[in-house]
């Protein structure tokens, strides 16, 4: 492998592949972060998901980071209903403590509704702990503490991160391997090898196990090169484990190769705009023309590349559909 093509590889994207992996498995992840919410939670209630409603509170549009907003039925006691709000943030951002109390006063204003605010620190200082937002002036004042996991503590328990029986372990591991080896390719394809194959030794379910492959894949971006080789070695892991299973499915390769094959013959945007078009029709059938519109509409190539996995990923139309209207507006 040359330099020159090592040079190539992607930016690192977090956000896309935690806002898919936390609705994904979002009972694991507050059992394995938040252990004492997710003891107060009546699991045999699916969360209900608002993103639209976290959609209304962004006054100024799209912002870039990941949160998620579930309705939960409480085990006993009252209230039955609670929110909760997460939010995932992979860097320093001043004013995060603020932005959290924002966003727990106005769903409360709204919904009038508890709303239970969680953060997962996810950049890479050690230092960075915000955890309360308080103002006072003239005897009156506020102040909200929240539940933080620190994501950069666990690299000390990487032992007990490999041994876990949480799923939700993987997304961390991948998580910090994937800042570990920021510019170093070849280390991260390595690393990334390591985590696929202790996926495929766990006993978890199917479903499981396709949205953590999925996450790993998606996070854990290679060049060109190097993830053609990773996919031909996790697929020789697999039939060796489990026999000829499909991890990467046939509308994943094929919507990546239109992806890749039109953004080429096209020109970058408009190749995009089509292979997201047609990963949606392959998949689900006639496109809906407001969501047809809203694609061809968005003229940011990177943001067309989110939509293009997020059209291969999506569990349904309407997932796709809320998805977009979250990054685009409208």
């Amino acid at each position: 492998m040359s330099q020159q093509k090592l040079k190539r590889a992607p930016r690192d994207n977090f956000d896309g592949p935690w806002k898919d992996v936390l609705e994904a498995l979002f009972e694991p992840f507050l059992g394995f972060l938040f252990p004492g919410v997710h003891a107060e939670i009546d699991w045999s209630e699916r969360p209900e998901f608002l993103d639209k409603e976290l959609q209304r509170l962004r006054r100024g549009g799209r912002r870039r980071g990941v949160d998620k907003l579930a309705r939960v039925v409480r085990r006993s006691g009252e209230p039955a209903r609670v929110l909760v709000h997460v939010e995932v943030q992979s860097q320093r951002e001043p004013g995060f403590e603020r932005r959290m109390f924002v966003y727990n006063y106005r769903l409360f204003d709204r919904s009038e509704e508890p709303v239970v605010s969680l953060a997962v620190l996810a950049d890479t200082s050690l230092s960075w702990r915000p955890e309360s937002y308080s103002h006072e002036l003239c005897g009156c004042g506020v102040r909200m503490w929240f539940p933080v996991a620190k994501l950069g503590d666990l690299e000390a328990r990487w032992e007990e991160l490999e041994n876990s029986d949480n799923p939700f372990a993987m997304v961390v591991m991948a998580h910090l391997k994937t800042q570990a080896t920021r510019g170093r390719p070849q280390d991260r394809a390595r690393w990334k090898l390591s985590l696929c194959r202790l996926l495929l030794e766990r006993h978890w379910s199917r479903g499981d196990i396709l949205n953590l492959y999925r996450f790993i894949d998606w996070l854990m971006a290679l060049p060109r090169g190097l993830q053609r080789e990773h996919v031909a070695r996790v697929t020789e892991v697999a039939k060796q484990k489990e026999g000829d299973m499909p991890y990467l499915t046939h509308w994943e390769k094929e919507g990546l190769q239109k992806g890749l094959k039109q953004g080429k013959q096209e020109g970058k945007q408009e190749g995009l705009r089509e292979a997201v078009l047609a990963a949606l029709e392959e998949r689900f059938g006639a496109v809906p023309e407001p969501v047809e519109q809203a694609v061809r509409g968005v003229n940011d190539p990177g943001l067309l590349s989110e939509l293009l996995r997020l059209a291969i990923r999506a569990p349904s139309l309407g997932a796709f559909e809320a998805e977009l209207r979250a990054r685009v507006g409208g």
